[in-house]
């Protein structure tokens, strides 16, 4: 009786979004490449304040509010700490959201993770 290779079932993960407190958004790179990001140099972000949304669109490098996206060899990045700030939206620590692609607005899309908000503007002193 001849042998045969076992090979286990890989086990395929929904894409997922990581969001660190610093304020960096990664992709997964396949994710990234499947949605055309992967050529992408620069996102634009987009925020739903109802539903806590967040979207990022690929754009021109020299568009208005466009952020320079990285590539490594498993995640594409940004690092968007302006937008937190400008929403007020802080994060106590790195969170992994899931992550859809919405064909209609062609906008990567995630929730933010239950997180605080802080007051626009300068922290008051001793706070």
């Amino acid at each position: 009786m001849p042998f045969e290779k076992f090979i286990p079932a890989r086990k395929q993960k929904p894409p997922q979004a990581s969001i660190k407190r610093t304020g960096t958004i990664s992709l997964d790179a396949g994710f990234a490449s499947q949605v055309g990001l992967a050529e992408a140099h620069a996102v634009t972000l987009y925020f739903d304040p109802q539903k806590r949304l967040v979207g990022l669109r690929a754009a021109d490098p020299k568009e208005d509010g466009a952020m320079r996206l990285s590539h490594r060899t498993r995640v594409a990045s940004v690092r968007a700490r302006p937008f937190f700030q400008a929403y007020g939206i802080t994060l106590e620590e790195t969170a992994r959201v899931p992550v859809t692609w919405d064909e209609g607005e062609n906008l990567v899309v995630f929730p933010l993770p239950a997180a605080g908000r802080r007051p626009r503007g300068r922290p008051r002193k001793g706070a």
